[in-house]
């Protein structure tokens, strides 16, 4: 069962009680990352993630880390396009613990000016190796070329520029805008009462926050036809096609994922038998949807030869005016269906994907998640439906093409794909 507890400060708990389980995921979730940045501090949710780890008046860089060791848990962070999460692992009897060691961490990290140097060079270290994997560089490319470089279009990760020359009061006045109470859920999932969650925060973290409101969601965007390619020394080419999608709160995503499933996602899609199984043109070949606060977009990601980059992008093309003009097969759309249900289920097997649900939907979307009404959900998506969803999204005049290879793309492909 699901319980949310909202404060008078804004800071929200919610807690889903898995008393099955001999552990729980805890995650100090806020409600900022690059779509919420602009050219002057992208990268910065980024950069503070890193910070958070090397220390506070109470405990060094080291001793964070170690006092998670000790009692056998797990501690890391991540930062996504619309949000920051620092979560830990730990048995249930070390659920106290864990809330106090992520709550010295935000309250009361330092930001050392040598740390800040050291840390500064890891994640300029971190943006070079992004560049050595040509297919994050792709789906980076295709965010920017439909998105334009800005919000959902910028990298996560940021500039070497703009990390290059962010100081310590820049990264400070970041936080003190986006860092407050309103603008932060904490989510737990696993072998913990509600009532003790609530406490635990209440002890170390509720009054010590700065107070403020939830930070101003991203509006609806404009998307854009448009055609990036960069060359890389690279021996695969990687191609990557957007298409617009649904928002995280739309009422049609288990129709759409239905969609997506049968369309990209898996060993039976279509995508998959005809590229890879019936053509051999790639080994890797997939579409997904990526979902934001009233944003979304659809895309299809290939890796292939140079010299058959054409033939698939028509091999893609003859797939996508296919399920457009005939829908899905009725088979199809039992195997989807059951494919999304079995995901939902088997997510919440995991203690740490049930607390990132939670406070997705709870700090981005206002809203609560019951697996048992998302089963609900699907089981009540129609054939019909799933069809409408193809001929909704896969519209080819209203797409973007990314490709990174080593020899420049024909410029004219964008064009051929759209005609």
């Amino acid at each position: 069962m699901e319980y949310i507890k909202q404060y008078e400060n804004g800071l929200r708990v919610v807690v889903k009680e898995m008393p099955s389980l001999y552990s729980l995921s805890v995650g100090f979730c806020v409600g900022v990352g690059s779509s919420l940045e602009d050219e002057s501090n992208n990268g910065f949710s980024h950069f503070i993630e890193h910070m958070m780890f090397k220390g506070t008046p109470k405990r060094t860089a080291f001793e964070i880390s170690d006092s998670i060791d000790r009692i056998g848990g797990q501690i890391n962070a991540f930062t996504s396009k619309d949000m920051t999460c620092y979560y830990a692992k730990v048995g249930a009897s070390y659920a106290e613990q864990a809330v106090e060691i992520i709550s010295d961490m935000l309250l009361n990290s330092l930001f050392d000016k040598e740390e800040l140097d050291r840390e500064r060079k890891v994640i300029l270290e971190e943006i070079s190796m992004g560049d050595d994997q040509p297919d994050e560089v792709c789906h980076d490319l295709i965010a920017e070329a439909f998105y334009g470089n800005v919000s959902f279009g910028q990298t996560i990760i940021g500039t070497k520029e703009l990390i290059s020359s962010a100081t310590r009061e820049d990264l400070f006045k970041f936080m003190d805008k986006f860092y407050t109470s309103g603008n932060m859920t904490i989510a737990f999932a696993g072998n913990i009462k509600f009532e003790d969650a609530c406490a635990y925060v209440e002890k170390y973290f509720l009054n010590e926050v700065k107070v403020g409101e939830k930070a101003k969601k991203v509006p609806v965007l404009a998307t854009h036809s448009n055609y990036l390619s960069k060359t890389k020394d690279v021996e695969q080419a990687h191609i990557c096609i957007a298409f617009n999608g649904l928002p995280m709160d739309d009422e049609r995503k288990s129709a759409f994922a239905i969609f997506g499933s049968i369309f990209g996602s898996g060993m039976s899609s279509r995508l998959f038998q005809k590229i890879r199984e019936e053509h051999g043109m790639a080994y890797t070949v997939y579409a997904y949807p990526s979902y934001y606060v009233n944003n979304g977009y659809f895309e299809i990601y290939a890796g292939t030869n140079p010299k058959n980059i054409e033939k698939v992008l028509d091999l893609v093309k003859i797939e996508i005016d296919k399920i457009v003009a005939e829908g899905v097969t009725e088979d199809e759309f039992l195997r989807g269906r059951e494919q999304l249900k079995g995901g939902l289920l088997l997510s919440q097997e995991n203690s740490a994907n049930v607390m990132v649900t939670l406070a997705k939907n709870c700090l981005l979307a206002d809203a609560k998640y019951s697996v048992e009404e998302k089963i609900a959900e699907v089981e009540a998506v129609t054939k019909e439906q799933v069809d409408q969803m193809a001929k909704l999204i896969l519209d080819r005049k209203n797409v973007s093409l990314a490709i990174v290879s080593k020899t420049e793309p024909a410029t004219d492909l964008l064009e051929k794909f759209k005609s």
